[in-house]
């Protein structure tokens, strides 16, 4: 799957060269002999080759040769393949061929003739006031009902409210969603923490704990600091993490074990789906929601979830961003300037600050690791369709990019400084 995804561009191009040689020969009886234009297979010249049709310019998108869209009222036909952004907008000639230009406003029309005004209808009888009742005697005060029940209460016997609820004499009005005014007990519970519990608080027998959805944590304990994040500077000017997520050190060697790090599902938050060793288990079935709630890795299917959700890693704020506070997935122009800056090899972007290492990565067909130390697959934040972008290097071949990753692959994750 991986090959098919590499040689997909040089496949279209070749399509496009045989339809231009196909459209000569069909007019080849309209042409005298002396005249006739021999295009060779391979040629980039697309002469009555068709145009796939985009729609409006869109940021993000992957532009092919052939490629035609509308920006600003005008037509272009796609001259170099991209990924659009601010910098190649039309009408930039080196991606773009203007093919028919927006026209100009046409001159405003006459004003037509003004209607007549119509005539004003007759203004009504005022009715008559009518005459104020007399006030009936107050009635006797009736018996005292019987207790009520909670209008809260569901047909579970659960109690819910869209308000806030006061508890106590001084929570009248609540002043917060949940208002109490005194103590209230938490109970005690040996409960597993998941990321079904993220967020509850409980009373652990000897300690108050809250679950961060993997485990609980001590409200009491007092936690070392966090560990300061070694970071690098790359010549492009970013700064990036010296590291992998999840891995031990820097790398000192392609191969070198514990710079390999974790492998994430594209969107997933770090729930233990990512970890290598040992090894986290496999499920079939795909998640309806951003947070699966368990630490499966989720195999057979070209994405974890159900239905996509392109925001769940963009930017410092995304939904599941797995990176550090400051920190974020790189884009895939932020990828591509790496690989402008050092060299297309793995080689190269090894040798670089960033230290790359071939990771290997996790299939999602079957959830099997596929071994390490000759490729490696980076994810970027950019999405594309149903897939999302990612790098591949080669520790003794190419460096390249795709933008047609299946989201349900484990690859590894290099955060960048925001």
């Amino acid at each position: 799957m991986m090959t098919g995804n590499r040689i997909g561009s040089a496949v279209k191009k070749r399509m496009l060269s045989a339809l231009c040689l196909a459209s000569l020969m069909l007019t080849a009886s309209a042409v005298q002999a002396e005249k006739v234009v021999v295009v060779p297979l391979g040629s980039k010249t697309y002469i009555g080759a068709s145009i796939f049709w985009t729609g409006e310019w869109k940021s993000g998108y992957q532009y092919a040769i052939g490629d035609g869209m509308q920006y600003e009222g005008s037509s272009y036909l796609c001259l170099k393949d991209h990924v659009s952004a601010s910098s190649n907008i039309p009408p930039n000639d080196t991606y773009w061929s203007l093919m028919a230009e927006k026209g100009d406003t046409g001159a405003v029309g006459d004003q037509g003739v003004q209607g007549a005004t119509g005539a004003k209808g007759d203004t009504g009888d005022q009715g008559a006031t009518g005459v104020k009742g007399d006030t009936g005697d107050v009635g006797a005060t009736g018996p005292i009902g019987l207790p009520g029940t909670s209008s809260w209460v569901d047909d579970t016997g659960q109690v819910t409210t869209d308000v806030s609820v006061g508890i106590g004499a001084g929570a009248a009005p609540p002043l917060a969603p949940l208002h109490v005014d005194g103590e209230f007990k938490m109970g005690a519970t040996t409960a597993a923490c998941d990321a079904s519990k993220m967020g509850n608080i409980r009373w652990s027998g000897s300690d108050f704990e809250g679950c961060d959805g993997t485990a609980w944590v001590s409200f009491t304990y007092n936690h070392p600091a966090v560990p300061e994040i070694s970071t690098v500077t790359s010549d492009t000017g970013q700064v990036w993490m010296d590291r992998n997520l999840g891995a031990s050190r820097a790398a000192q060697s392609f191969d070198d074990a514990e710079a390999y790090g974790d492998l994430y599902q594209w969107g997933r938050l770090t729930d233990g789906h990512e970890k290598r060793d040992p090894l986290s288990g496999t499920v079939g079935t795909q998640s309806s929601g951003d947070i699966p709630g368990h630490s499966d890795f989720i195999f057979g299917h070209d994405d974890w979830r159900l239905t996509g959700n392109d925001s769940l890693w963009q930017g410092v704020d995304g939904t599941n961003k797995p990176c550090p506070d400051g920190f974020r997935l790189p884009t895939y122009i932020e990828w591509q300037a790496e690989i402008t800056q050092y060299g297309a090899t793995g080689t190269a972007l090894f040798e670089s600050p960033l230290k790359l290492p071939t990771a290997g990565f996790r299939n999602n067909s079957d959830g099997m690791l596929f071994p390490a130390g000759g490729l490696g697959y980076y994810w970027s934040s950019t999405v594309f369709i149903t897939y999302a972008s990612y790098m591949y290097v080669d520790n003794s071949g190419p460096a390249d990019l795709h933008y047609n990753g299946d989201r349900a692959y484990g690859f590894s994750v290099r955060c960048l400084k925001d």
